[in-house]
C-alpha cells in the first residue's frame, strides 16, 4: 500500500486526535463543547499525539494493501489548547488514495 504524510497543525504543544472515515454527515453532528463532528460514521482513530512548540506534527500512514485506487477518505482532527483547556474540532480534508 502506498504511504502518506499527514500533518495536523495548531496551537504550540497541542495534544491532538486525528480520525478517518469513509464518508461525511449529511449534517454536522455538535458535540459541546467541541463544535462539530463532520465525519460519518464508521469512524476510527488514525493517530494520536502532542503538537510540538511551532504547533506542528507530521506522521506516515501506511494504507493497507488491496485498497482500491481513487478510494476517498475523509480526515478531521480534535486539537485541545493548554491555555483553553478546552478540546475543538479542525475542518476535514478530503483525501484520495492512490
Amino acid at each position: 500500500g502506498s504511504r502518506y504524510q499527514i500533518a495536523v497543525a495548531g496551537p504550540a504543544r497541542s495534544a491532538y486526535v486525528l480520525y478517518v472515515s469513509p464518508a461525511l454527515r449529511a449534517a454536522p453532528l455538535l458535540r459541546p463543547p467541541s463544535g462539530y463532528l463532520l465525519l460519518d460514521d464508521p469512524v476510527q482513530l488514525l493517530g494520536l499525539g502532542r503538537l510540538d512548540e511551532r504547533g506542528e506534527a507530521t506522521f506516515t500512514v501506511k494504507v493497507p494493501a488491496g485498497t482500491r485506487p481513487g478510494t476517498l477518505v475523509f480526515l478531521q482532527a480534535r486539537v485541545s489548547s493548554p491555555s483553553r483547556g478546552v478540546a475543538t474540532y479542525t475542518n476535514y480534508v478530503e483525501l484520495a488514495l492512490r
